[in-house]
């Protein structure tokens, strides 16, 4: 064979070669499709994953205790998988029910119940969006109340646009109908875990305590509080984290005469709440806070569930909580406090499913009583 005829056939054989190879990356596997939408719990999917969002029970297997207690914690209930038993505390044979109105769903649609100790709310889901259905089961009467009959299914009130930020953690719109995990878990407080989960440090995870004063009081203010969304909406997965600006993301409203002038204010003349998750809104007007003398986690127990009926589980008894500073020899010796210390300083004013069922923060002296309307309470 002469050379020339060889050269050629050499150039042939890498010319198949390549081909073959061509051929091979064409028929790489196709993607697989989207896995279908649903409005069940799903830990840890798209954005919220890329974010570092690892789920609750990630934290389990070294921390116990804490989970324990949470899991038990309104906190933890605040969303739950309406598919899950006793998980549903309407009755929907009530006079009043939200389906009077939501005639195109029923009862076996909801996948989300919001609230468990005050109130409850229902969540569906339609295509790729959550609807809030328009009543709302007060626990304390056992009966039904309006919610946003007017405009519930409107887009401008879709349940992603508006409360599942606080409701969930690690929530970002690219989820659509999905939620990275129901209730307010410990990465809500504690920032995204992945890097911790991998490698346990204390340099890569939030503790609120560490936090400079005004820091810990914002983690829980995230989320008790009301005021003007700065950047349109607010995303747990890629918005604020504990620790960071959280005036970044929301400025907090305020007693003003502007406010107060409106036909719905959020605020009593005094400034203190007239509407719930206004915690934070109460709380930076006590001197407490100007102070820096009392945080939250201060009196406040967020690894428990085993709170009063109607009340957030404490770190002590009142008494102790307020005398530990309030007596002769320690900071506030100079304020005399009078007993009922919670009556007094914190009384039940605010409303969140019934008419002052929630106590002022702004810990105030000589805050008036709210009258108290009898049920049903049909605002």
């Amino acid at each position: 064979m002469n050379s020339g005829r060889l050269f050629r056939l050499v150039i042939c054989f890498f010319v198949i070669v390549l081909l073959a190879a061509g051929a091979g990356c064409a028929r790489k596997k196709a993607p697989a499709p989207e896995q279908k939408r649903t409005g069940q719990e799903e830990q840890n999917p798209g954005a919220a994953k890329e974010a570092g969002y690892v789920g609750s029970t990630k934290c389990r297997g070294c921390h116990e205790n804490q989970y324990s207690g949470w899991e038990k914690s309104l906190h933890r209930l605040m969303v739950q998988d309406a598919a899950k038993g006793n998980v549903i505390l309407g009755d929907f044979t009530k006079k009043g029910n939200p389906f009077e109105i939501a005639k195109q769903y029923k009862k076996e649609d909801i996948v989300y119940a919001i609230g468990s100790q005050w109130k409850q709310r229902y969540v569906v889901k339609n295509k790729d969006d959550f609807i809030i259905l328009p009543a709302e089961w007060i626990v304390a009467t056992k009966s039904w109340q309006p919610y946003h009959q007017e405009d519930w299914d409107q887009p401008h009130r879709h349940y992603e646009d508006l409360c599942i930020a606080c409701h969930t953690t690690g929530y970002h719109a690219e989820l659509g109908a999905k939620i990275n995990e129901a209730g307010i878990g410990c990465e809500a407080c504690h920032g995204p875990g992945r890097d911790h989960s991998g490698n346990p440090s204390s340099q890569n995870i939030v503790n609120p305590a560490k936090l400079s004063y005004k820091k810990q009081i914002e983690v829980c203010g995230q989320c008790h509080v009301r005021g003007q969304e700065i950047k349109g909406k607010r995303e747990d997965a890629l918005g604020y984290v504990p620790g960071g600006e959280l005036t970044s993301f929301i400025k907090p409203l305020t007693p003003s005469e502007e406010e107060l002038k409106k036909e719905k204010p959020a605020f009593f003349p005094d400034g203190a709440s007239k509407k719930h998750h206004q915690q934070y809104n109460d709380y930076v007007q006590s001197r407490h806070y100007t102070r820096e003398k009392a945080s939250c986690s201060y009196c406040h127990e967020s690894h428990d569930g085993k709170g009063t009926k109607g009340e957030i589980p404490l770190t002590k008894p009142v008494d102790q909580l307020c005398e530990s500073c309030h007596r002769p020899g320690e900071v506030a010796a100079n304020v005399k406090l009078r007993k009922p210390y919670l009556d007094n300083y914190l009384p039940k004013r605010a409303k969140s499913a019934t008419e002052a069922d929630i106590r002022s923060h702004t810990f105030k002296p000589g805050q008036p009583k709210t009258p108290v309307q009898k049920p049903p309470y049909t605002e």
